[in-house]
């Protein structure tokens, strides 16, 4: 019995590039020479007491006790492989990479995270190239003579999660120059990242990789109840598929949108696809998909169900679009291929487990990993085995609810979180009676962490609820201006709710954002609801986000492109803010109107031009009072998108009305801005000659 490595351990991974074209071409050829390549790298391996513990495939898994003993036999592997004679197959180049962590050997192989993100670092390699995480580089603390580590720069990598820092060896005896490392960074994408590894879906993740790239698959749905990890598991997916779709994996999140008629906005700003003069956003859609093999996940479908036809539509006409969908319920169209996701699986029986044979269930390593998260001293033993597995049991293996109870072995032991379950769960179903039992337990859980918090987090966790999509800091301080008796520390109070797993954190365009789950918000909409002061927060949500569109700052061309990625982000919220202010009828005429005008120059660049348009001419179109030079700000912004659809007739009269008011009013400025806007009008009709 060979000695594993154990503790700290440093893993080489390797596979062949371009074997599977080679297998299928020269089938009789490759066996002996695989078997060869293995004999070969297995020596070396044994010579820097390695351990080779797995072949899956053409791919080689070997641990070592120390990372340039790890590295010294890749290197002289790539050297022999470079001089061996191959045959008629050719040379055979490998990939190779090197990574270290904490890892402890069980019946002949390792389970351990670090494998995973070895495994994605591996991918993004060529033949001949080895590289090395940053980890590794930092125990690389010495290389044979000759060779060294080139800085390859941070790369996001297909588990989602943070960048990492790759380096390749280079040196004697071997390949230079490759070209840029198959990084998410360098495949077309806008792929979100994710804060936690996915696990325990390796069958389901396999299948659902070569249903999205198989010829026969159109349309696939992930099906299932909130909470099952539907999104998670596309988005991994999807990552993973990348090499089959040549003009990219495209993520359009739709959990913030109800009107099924902002599907193709919603597709077009994931694309970048822009709205072209004179022609509708679908048409441009439909057009820029005919020629191109790409695949778009629509996320939380559900919420515009009613879009499955257009979906369908945009299959029959764009032969290289795959779409990949998470949704409550099938959509039920001809293309479609349903993809039930279920909970995570779970011990069978009675009896208690070791330890170890416990964490062989995904149930229990999400446990696990998120208590270890929240509380890194938290392990899985034999005092507590019988507790965890019974939690896991309790939420019928839903990860989203074993996320919020193991959010909570911070303060709470296993043992003390199971009694509190037992007793909550049972009663928590109020309201839910005609859910699903899995959706039950859902609401029952987070209904129970929600419980759980000290009645300020209980206020600041229903207030962020009035959120579309998230928000800053920034925008989440009005949530306190009128939160009465509350008292709490802004900051201290999103943070612990992070710590729950009730929010999650992100960085996007420069900003911390903050934003919930759709199943944890769905519950968190029925706290805001039941407070007494509701509609003042609903108000203040509109009036937070009409102050940032009218105080936002086109002049500054230096950061114009920053303030176009935030005012993209919180589009949602301003779409909200504009709804709040229709309910109010003719008492939120004014505000409507101004809010919709400040957004006219966003909804221009940014292409939202049949959107703009609409909630623009309805604003106009409402009865109630409007100061005339905000009904001239708004025509003016309803003439510029109507001009870009090249609608050249309404654009002319609506840029007259504004600039009769603005004379009358004496707006110099305004007046200089309708005039050119009629200029711009006449030239584009030919009525300006051009010397």
């Amino acid at each position: 019995m060979p000695d594993y490595p154990s503790g700290t351990v440093a893993f080489l991974f390797t596979d062949i590039e371009g074997s599977t074209r080679r297998w299928e071409s020269l089938h009789q050829q490759m066996r002996p020479a695989v078997e060869r390549h293995f004999r070969l790298i297995e020596d070396l391996v044994n010579t820097h007491r390695g351990v080779l513990f797995k072949t899956v495939g053409d791919a080689v898994q070997a641990a070592f006790p120390s990372v340039p003993a790890a590295v010294a036999t890749a290197i002289e592997v790539q050297s022999t492989l470079r001089t061996e004679e191959w045959g008629e197959i050719g040379p055979l180049r490998v990939r190779m990479a090197v990574h270290v962590g904490e890892a402890t050997p069980r019946e002949g192989d390792y389970l351990a995270p670090v494998l995973n993100r070895l495994a994605r670092t591996l991918s993004t390699g060529y033949g001949e190239q080895i590289l090395l995480s940053e980890a590794a580089r930092t125990l690389a603390t010495a290389l044979p003579p000759g060779h060294a580590l080139r800085d390859l720069g941070r790369h996001r990598l297909r588990d989602l999660l943070e960048a990492e820092h790759l380096y390749q060896v280079t040196g004697p005896g071997l390949r230079a120059d490759f070209p840029p490392l198959k990084s998410l960074d360098s495949l077309p994408n806008n792929l979100p990242a994710q804060p936690t590894p996915l696990i325990g879906r390796e069958s389901e993740l396999a299948a659902l990789r070569e249903a999205a790239t198989s010829p026969a698959s159109r349309l696939i749905t992930l099906t299932g109840p909130g909470g099952t990890g539907k999104t998670r598991l596309a988005l991994q997916a999807a990552a993973e598929s990348m090499d089959m779709f040549p003009d990219g994996v495209w993520w359009a999140p739709l959990a913030s949108i109800s009107d099924p008629a902002l599907v193709p906005d919603a597709m077009a700003t994931a694309l970048g696809v822009r709205e072209l003069p004179e022609e509708p956003l679908l048409s441009t859609l439909t057009t820029f998909l005919q020629s191109r093999k790409l695949l778009i996940l629509l996320d939380n479908l559900e919420q515009v169900i009613e879009a499955g036809p257009l979906i369908g539509n945009l299959l029959n006409t764009s032969p290289g679009l795959v779409v990949l969908a998470t949704s409550r319920e099938p959509l039920r169209l001809r293309a479609e291929q349903e993809f039930p996701v279920a909970p995570l699986p779970l011990p069978e029986g009675r009896e208690i487990l070791p330890p170890e044979e416990a964490r062989a269930f995904p149930s229990v390593q999400l446990f696990v990993a998120r208590a270890q998260s929240v509380k890194p001293s938290f392990d899985l033993t034999v005092e507590n085995v019988a507790d965890v597995i019974a939690i896991c049991r309790r939420l019928d293996g839903l990860p989203l609810a074993i996320e919020l109870a193991a959010a909570r072995v911070r303060i709470l032991s296993p043992a003390a979180l199971l009694a509190r379950l037992d007793q909550q769960l049972s009663v928590l179903t109020g309201g839910a009676r005609d859910l699903p039992a899995r959706q039950q337990t859902l609401r029952a859980t987070v209904a129970w962490s929600h419980d759980l918090l000290d009645p300020d987090e209980q206020a600041l966790y229903a207030r962020f609820a009035v959120f579309t999509g998230g928000c800053t800091v920034e925008a989440a301080e009005s949530m306190l201006a009128v939160a009465g008796d509350l008292n709490i520390n802004l900051l201290d109070g999103l943070d612990s709710l992070v710590q729950k797993s009730l929010l999650r954190q992100e960085q996007t365009s420069g900003d911390v954002r903050f934003s919930m789950l759709q199943s944890i918000r769905e519950f968190a909409q029925e706290r805001l609801a039941a407070l007494p002061d509701a509609a003042k927060i609903y108000q203040t949500h509109a009036d937070t986000f009409f102050l940032i569109a009218e105080n936002a700052d086109w002049d500054d061309l230096e950061h114009q492109a920053e303030l176009l990625d935030r005012l993209e982000t919180d589009h949602a919220n301003f779409r909200q803010a504009l709804d709040h202010f229709e309910r109010q009828g003719s008492d939120g005429v004014a505000l409507r109107l101004r809010l919709a005008a400040a957004l006219s120059h966003f909804w221009w660049v940014r292409g939202h031009l049949s959107e703009g348009r609409r909630v623009l001419d309805s604003a106009l179109a409402a009865q109630g009072q409007v100061r005339p030079i905000d009904r001239a700000e708004a025509l003016s912004g309803a003439a510029l998108l109507a001009e870009a659809q090249w609608d050249l007739a309404p654009a002319r009269a609506m840029h007259e009305e504004a600039l009769a008011l603005r004379r009358e009013a004496g707006d110099v400025r305004g007046v200089a801005r309708s005039l050119t806007g009629l200029a711009v009008i006449a030239r584009n009709e030919g009525g300006v000659r051009r010397k």
